[in-house]
This record gives C-alpha cells, structure tokens and sequence, in this order.
C-alpha cells in the first residue's frame, strides 16, 4: 500500500470543513474510506483533536523513519559470504553452501549488490 501524500493529506481537512463523508473524502484522493478514518485517527493533534495535514504527515514521516529495521545481512552473513567470494564461490554456491551448512544467509541476488 502507498503511502498517502502532502497533497492528499491537505485533501482531507479541506472535505472535514465541508462535512464530506469518509468515502467522499477518499473518492477525492483515491483512497477507500477506511484510509482516511485511520488517518485521520492516527495523525491528529493529540492537544485538541483536530487534523492538520503538515503536522499528520510529520507524525507519519517519523513515524516511519523510527520504525526498526530488520537487519538481514549481519557482519556474521558478510563473513561467511566474503569467506567464499575469495574462494571464487558464485553467489548462488555461496547459499547453496549455507543452506547445507544450516546457516541463515542472505538471497544471492543480495550478494550480487
């Protein structure tokens, strides 16, 4: 899913001021009607209640960015891996190599990049 943007953000307070249903409000920013109602729970000021799109897009922004991020090529994957590359393994060998040893490695398609 895609996420909503400035502009279809500033979209939704203007269809609040004109008392436009959820489902109108998503016609306009083509979204369904449930986006807006989340959105507009988890974006408003906390203070007073009412929805502010640059605030709203802030709040989703760092909300976001702070999200943690799996980390799946691991120093212990990158030394496997380079252990093998010197040995002129392909990719594809080296995790095919890791599957019969029953470690966790990366896709080859990851150690390509």
């Amino acid at each position: 899913m895609a996420q909503l943007t400035l502009v279809q953000r500033y979209e939704i307070p203007i269809g609040l001021s004109l008392n436009q249903p959820y489902s109108q409000i998503g016609s306009t920013i083509d979204k369904d009607k449930s986006v807006v109602s989340r959105e507009i729970k988890r974006n408003s000021d906390a203070r007073n209640g009412k929805y502010r799109a640059q605030l709203a897009h802030e709040k989703a922004t760092n909300r976001h960015t702070d999200k943690n991020k799996k980390e799946y090529f691991t120093a212990e994957n990158k030394k496997y891996v380079e252990m093998y590359l010197v040995e002129k393994f392909s990719p594809e060998q080296i995790v095919g190599r890791a599957i019969l040893d029953g470690i966790s490695c990366v896709s080859h398609e990851t150690i390509y990049q």
